[in-house]
């Protein structure tokens, strides 16, 4: 098997592909990434999938108009509207009547001070006439004087209720936009916010894994693993001078069998006099 030709030819290391090194080496030191690669991928599919649905929001919001901040979030009623255009027809109706009764009190005093003006000229004859009439005047004037006008109704006031009325459904129009837009703000936000937890759990999970092979017994001392490969005193190995490949190589040998008496190493006049 390898780790049985590593034992003897450890040079074999030095021609592995960079992640067959790796996966060698968290064999020789007892690491198991598995189940941490298998949340990595979650993480990353599920914090993919939030950004395309950030993505998607901001989208909206470059094609949608900001409205108006003193736009509400509920839209008017157009029941509520029209009780009110009838109820302040109403009161106008009624406001009409009271002037109307009150204008013929008026009239109705003014052709009895006229006929009195009449009957003074005939005071003897008609003296039981005159105060039936000053008496009519008194109590219409009393009636009169009770009588309380209801508040103005004007026309500008239902006018501007129909108006109301019909801008009734652009406004509403008005309100759903602004409202889908708030909503498009805050779901954004919601995702930016699932997006970063995911980002930091992926930190986590590198980190959980640096820390354990950072703990792990390596073969020789300066040797670790990162994402990129085997790294020897922070150099990848493949980057490493011959010399310093086979010191590596060997050493690993080494700890696979340390029983071993004789290690055949290929190459041998390229290390220098201390190796």
């Amino acid at each position: 098997n390898v780790i049985g030709q590593l034992s003897f030819d450890p040079l074999k290391f030095q021609n592995m592909m960079s992640a067959e090194q790796v996966e060698l080496i968290k064999e020789i030191v007892g690491l198991d990434f598995a189940e941490l690669e298998k949340e990595k991928e979650e993480v990353y599919t599920d914090r993919s999938a939030l950004n395309s649905r950030i993505k998607e929001s901001i989208a909206h919001l470059k094609n949608s108009q900001a409205p108006d901040p003193e736009t509400p979030d509920e839209e008017m009623s157009f029941k509520d509207a029209l009780n009110r255009l009838n109820e302040l027809r109403e009161k106008r109706r009624i406001y009409q009547a009271v002037v109307q009764r009150k204008e013929k009190s008026e009239s109705d005093i003014k052709g009895a001070q006229g006929e009195i003006q009449d009957i003074d000229e005939e005071i003897a004859k008609l003296q039981e006439r005159k105060g039936n009439l000053e008496t009519f005047i008194r109590g219409t004037q009393r009636a009169m004087d009770k009588e309380v006008l209801p508040p103005v109704v004007s026309e500008d006031d239902i006018r501007t209720v129909e108006i109301e009325l019909e801008t009734l459904e652009k406004k509403n129009a008005e309100i759903r936009s602004a409202k889908r837009y708030r909503e498009a703000i805050r779901n954004a936000d919601k995702l930016k916010v699932q997006s970063d937890e995911l980002t930091e759990k992926l930190r986590r999970i590198d980190q959980d894994k640096q820390t354990q092979a950072a703990a792990a017994k390596m073969p020789i001392e300066g040797l670790s693993l990162t994402d990129e490969g085997v790294v020897y005193n922070n150099m990848l190995f493949d980057r490493l001078s011959t010399g310093q490949q086979i010191r590596v190589s060997t050493a690993i040998g080494m700890a696979l069998n340390p029983d071993l008496k004789v290690i055949f190493i290929r190459e041998g006049s390229l290390l220098d006099s201390d190796g």
